[in-house]
């Protein structure tokens, strides 16, 4: 990138401000275009990696008109590099933010609203993430999530039904894109990336919700080292999202298995996609809709009855609960 900055300008016209972060096959920098004096992000992609760059402007410049999708202003092209020019979210990523700060059942409604508006248009565009991750879902304001936008679309595809497996990060990809490594029973020879997203698009919500991912690996191991992985998708028992989750209530529960579909590892290939194709992602939004309000965990749940005794003037004890609760537990300001 240095041969490409004069005089302090990036290609003569563009003030780095800082290093944002590393991708795949490029680093992403804050930047001022000093011809408008406005901010936006610059993504620098090396030559070598020049086609890979090509292919997300390509990919971008199908999704236009999609608020919620990190818009290509526009590109450039040197002998050094490719240089994508993106709009600038100053709230960073909904991964760092969730770690840090506690995400609510209204929040996460709102996160999946947003989502779901960038995934259906990139379908209805015929374009398939594949790789949605809570670190490719950005906030364009900090600490709010008014405005998010859904970016990185180096691994998209414009095949609905793919053939190139292993794509993706593994802790959200869908089992079917990997799963052939660690079955002798299946013989998948494609996939459908539209059911792909949406298993992405559960498993991102869920760890947004937790702050943590529910399933771990060490480094340098698959997934499939995690136990309790090889339990929820080899032999499909999903109610272990209760062992990690224990505050996740049944609420919760029945959401998430809407996009968690998913037969054993040891059907045939057929039955296996089958199964895959009761991923429904607009029932899992209508659903969320009439439920987010009572809270996904045991905690809101409970929360949110405390208070209401409160409020009626009735004696705590009353409240049938899961496990003892204490009127000091919860501070019913937060419910306000």
């Amino acid at each position: 990138m240095n041969q490409d900055v004069s005089n302090g300008l990036l290609l003569g016209r563009y003030k780095v401000v800082r290093f944002l972060q590393k991708g795949s096959y490029g680093q992403v920098y804050k930047c001022i275009d000093t011809t408008s004096n406005s901010t936006c992000s610059i993504k620098a992609v090396p030559a070598q990696y020049a086609a890979c760059a090509h292919h997300e402007i390509k990919m971008l410049s199908r999704l236009t008109g999609c608020e919620n999708i990190c818009q290509l202003v526009s590109h450039h092209t040197t002998d050094t590099a490719v240089y994508l020019v993106l709009e600038y979210c100053a709230g960073g990523d909904l991964h760092e933010h969730s770690r840090r700060h506690r995400v609510s059942s209204t929040d996460l409604y709102t996160i999946a609203t947003q989502l779901y508006a960038a995934i259906s248009h990139a379908h209805r565009r015929g374009v398939f993430h594949r790789d949605l991750k809570p670190e490719n879902i950005l906030l364009s304001t900090p600490g709010s999530f008014h405005k998010l936008k859904l970016c990185d679309w180096g691994l998209s595809t414009t095949s609905r039904i793919c053939n190139q497996f292993n794509v993706g990060t593994e802790k959200y990809m869908a089992p079917e894109v990997f799963i052939n490594n660690y079955t002798s029973e299946l013989k998948l020879t494609c996939y459908d990336a539209k059911y792909v997203d949406y298993w992405s698009f559960g498993m991102s919500l869920v760890t947004v919700l937790f702050g943590r991912s529910p399933f771990t690996a060490p480094a340098g191991r698959s997934l499939m080292s995690d136990t309790n992985y090889k339990r929820f998708v080899l032999l499909n028992q999903k109610h272990i999202l209760y062992e990690i989750y224990p505050n996740l209530n049944a609420r919760g529960y029945s959401l998430f298995a809407r996009l968690f579909c998913l037969s054993g590892g040891d059907d045939n290939a057929n039955d296996f996609m089958l199964e895959i194709k009761r991923r429904d992602l607009a029932s899992f939004l209508v659903e969320f809709r009439r439920c987010y309000r009572q809270g996904l965990t045991v905690d809101e749940s409970e929360g949110l009855e405390l208070y209401r005794f409160v409020r009626s003037g009735k004696s705590a004890g009353t409240i049938t609960s899961n496990r003892p609760l204490l009127v000091d537990e919860f501070s019913l300001n937060w419910f306000e």
